[in-house]
């Protein structure tokens, strides 16, 4: 009987154990990114993955839930809320100096992976497609 129960107590703390194994607290996008392609309409028609050449936007999503954004010039900054199982991305901007206002802006990530990261949003009813490279 008191084999039984050993045996019994030994398999629940291995399962509890095993149950309890932490998960990473970092979202797969933490990191810093370079935009690398948009998905637009080009002038010959049809839509389609454009390389970006010039002015590449540069996106950092810190640990602590801070984003910011810059191309050339200081683009945008604030917090962030992701949920990986759904994949939105919320962008919480906060006013800044160069006259922009507060404003959310909410993305769905299509893709993330060690290197590669591709958002989506709707713009005026159109959507729009960032693919980013990580470069950290």
């Amino acid at each position: 009987m008191k084999s039984k129960t050993l045996y019994t107590c030994l398999i629940l703390l291995t399962l509890a154990a095993i149950s309890c194994k932490k998960e990473s607290t970092n979202p797969a996008i933490v990191g810093k990114w370079k935009n690398t392609a948009v998905y637009s309409d080009p002038a010959s028609g049809g839509f389609g993955w454009e390389t970006v050449t010039r002015f590449n936007q540069v996106v950092t999503f810190n640990p602590n839930a801070e984003f910011s954004f810059y191309t050339d010039v200081p683009g945008g900054a604030g917090i962030y809320s992701f949920d990986n199982s759904s994949g939105e991305l919320l962008l919480r901007f906060e006013a800044d100096n160069y006259g922009n206002s507060s404003r959310n802006e909410l993305r769905r990530v299509e893709t993330v992976s060690s290197n590669k990261l591709v958002t989506s949003t709707s713009v005026n009813g159109s959507i729009f497609k960032m693919e980013y490279v990580r470069i950290n």
